[in-house]
């Protein structure tokens, strides 16, 4: 572990900042995702900045240890940061400690990071460069020390003045918080007895009281106020000539001076983590990100910073650019993101899934969204940021409306495509079931029945079809009414044919059942006839007794046909009314027939048996005489 130059000050006096170290020590490993302290000293060259870093990093190596023994030993050499007494300057530039001191803080452990700048208070000679290491200093720390040589000097104080403008516009620039913690270290003071934090606020209160009188209204004053002050000793004689810094050659006063400030600093570094401009902590990752944007800006706009109103004007177009490349980086993403639901919603399903209102629900969603990320990375004040954020919204409006004006024709086809689909299967459906059911011919179901079947099928078709149309509840029934309709021309057409193959089925049916009655009945009929001729044609009572079995036989053909006729009830009334009329008409035609064999009886003198009166034919004589049914009986066999 050593100190190593994150930003280094060229020959031509052009700062660079070392991406492979600032990746190493803030990005790398735990140190990216967590929190971080950087505890950053400021102030006039050869005062021991690099001296007092060097006994913080001694506190922070053995943090277990609770007294003293920290310190080291008495001729222990101090390493650690490069360090000289005199006039010779070690530190170009911004340095920082290679690795982090892990610490507990509020909410975890804190990585506390030691930076040391040289040449920032150069003011007179070169006040580009000192500007330029100001803004990496303020990048670079949440726990400023503010170094000074005795009391603070107008010098200081301009030095301060500049610091904290720098700090402002960098903060402004960078969202973050300019001057988190300020310590105003006061070293060798030349009042021993005062020395400490006690002696500091009577210092600090008394330099407050000098500035206020000035009323300048100045940052110094503004941050002094909020600022601390610890005032520390001369360390001797002996130290000054020394080029150890080792703790035998300290003063006692010196040495407990700088045991308790550098214990108290250390004890508070978990407390002191870098926040941006709303007070949030940032990780290592996020102050990296920072850190290089600036960077960039700096060398590659080469901006110049030869004062304080160049500094702020570079500073202004610095956000600015910041400013505009944020907002086309969120229109790129808004952009993405339509582009993202536009390919997810290309599948007819997926589209379906997501109406325009749910859509433009979605969008604006993601406005606010990018509104308020780019609220907090916007550069500069509040007042600044309006004119970007107005634009900005104003912008995703517009492309939130193209693209849902295009998505609702999109969605609109997708919908009448999902419906035709649907429609399209219900009457498939439809016209499947109307071919399954039994021919007409078959006569198994009535015209009525299957009027009935088909409107059942037709209803539960349209439930179903309910249930899956998409679409607003308007293009719902529209597209139910339109199948509705569909369904009904097709039953109209089923229908119309069916009752006519049905009609003309029953018609051919019914009448081969009444023609098969008529033969019945008739050759019945007929063999009646025939029985009558030959044995019985002289007796009345035969005959009689053949019209009563020729009545009764059309009964029972009646009766019997009438359960076989076919269709419905008007069909059958119309064959039964035929069928009565045909076995009537047989009947009609027996009874004339049973009256012609009477009359040819007659003609031919046969004797002709009626009831109990007999009649017998001799000799052309009619003679008449009542026989009794037994003589009847045996004198019509005689005859025979």
């Amino acid at each position: 572990m050593a100190p190593v130059p994150i930003v280094r000050v060229d020959e031509e006096g052009h700062l660079a900042l070392d991406e492979g170290v600032l990746h190493h020590c803030l990005e790398q490993g735990g140190m990216g995702d967590a929190p971080v302290c950087l505890v950053s000293i400021i102030g006039e060259q050869r005062q021991g900045k690099s001296f007092l870093m060097n006994y913080l990093l001694r506190r922070l190596q053995n943090q277990e240890i609770q007294d003293a023994s920290w310190m080291g030993q008495e001729d222990q050499s101090l390493e650690g940061f490069q360090w000289q007494g005199g006039d010779k300057t070690v530190t170009k530039g911004v340095w920082i400690w290679d690795e982090p001191f892990w610490v507990e803080g509020q909410h975890g452990k804190v990585a506390v990071f030691l930076v040391d700048t040289e040449g920032s208070l150069d003011l007179q000679r070169h006040i580009e460069i000192s500007i330029k290491l100001c803004v990496f200093s303020i990048l670079f720390s949440s726990y400023q020390i503010f170094n000074i040589s005795s009391k603070l000097k107008r010098t200081d104080q301009d030095y301060l003045e500049v610091f904290l403008h720098v700090a402002k516009e960098a903060g402004k620039t960078c969202n973050l918080h300019p001057v988190q913690k300020l310590d105003l270290l006061v070293r060798d003071y030349p009042t021993s007895s005062n020395c400490g934090l006690e002696g500091g606020k009577r210092y600090l209160s008394y330099v407050i009281q000098e500035l206020e009188a000035a009323s300048d209204g100045s940052l110094a004053l503004e941050t002094l106020r909020k600022a601390r002050c610890y005032l520390m000793p001369h360390p001797g004689n002996k130290f000054t000539n020394s080029s150890n810094g080792t703790l035998a050659d300290m003063d006692e006063v010196f040495r407990d001076s700088l045991r308790d400030y550098v214990a108290g600093l250390a004890s508070e570094a978990g407390t002191c983590v870098r926040l941006d401009q709303k007070g949030q902590a940032l990780t290592g990752k996020q102050l990296a990100s920072k850190i290089r944007d600036i960077s960039k800006y700096l060398r590659d706009k080469n901006y110049h910073f030869s004062s304080l109103t160049k500094m702020t004007e570079a500073f202004a177009q610095i956000r600015e650019d910041l400013n505009k490349k944020t907002i086309k980086n969120i229109i790129m993403e808004y952009e993405n993101c339509i582009l993202e639901q536009d390919c997810y919603t290309q599948i007819e399903a997926q589209c379906l899934q997501v109406p325009p209102s749910k859509m433009q629900q979605r969008l604006e969603e993601k406005q606010q969204q990018l509104l308020q990320d780019c609220a907090a990375e916007l550069r500069g004040e509040e007042r600044q940021k309006q004119p970007f954020l107005q634009e900005l919204e104003q912008r995703l409006m517009e492309k939130e409306k193209a693209f849902v004006d295009k998505y609702k024709k999109k969605y609109k086809n997708a919908v009448s495509s999902a419906n035709r689909k649907i429609t399209k299967k219900a009457v498939n459906q439809y016209e499947q079931f109307m071919q399954k059911q039994p021919p007409a011919q078959s006569l198994m179901v009535t015209p009525y029945d299957m009027q009935q079947g088909l409107e059942k099928k037709r209803q539960k078709l349209l439930h179903d079809c309910r249930g899956k149309l998409c679409g607003d509840k308007a293009s719902q029934r529209s597209e139910l009414e339109n199948l509705t309709q569909k369904l009904l021309r097709k039953e109209e057409v089923f229908m119309d044919a069916y009752r006519n193959v049905y009609k003309g089925t029953v018609f051919s049916v019914n009448g081969k059942i009444i023609e098969k009655a008529k033969r019945e009945y008739e050759h019945f009929l007929q063999e009646q006839l025939q029985d009558i001729t030959p044995k019985f044609s002289i007796f009345l009572w035969s005959v009689k007794k053949n019209q009563e079995l020729g009545k009764k036989k059309h009964q029972e053909l009646l009766h019997s046909y009438l359960k076989q006729l076919q269709g419905e009830e008007r069909e059958k009334n119309a064959s039964t009314e035929k069928l009565k009329q045909k076995l009537a008409e047989e009947e009609r035609n027996f009874r004339r027939k049973c009256n012609e064999l009477l009359q040819n009886a007659k003609d031919t003198r046969t004797t002709v048996v009626l009831g109990t009166v007999g009649v017998v034919v001799a000799g052309g004589a009619i003679v008449a005489f009542i026989l009794s049914p037994a003589l009847m009986f045996k004198a019509a066999v005689s005859v025979l």
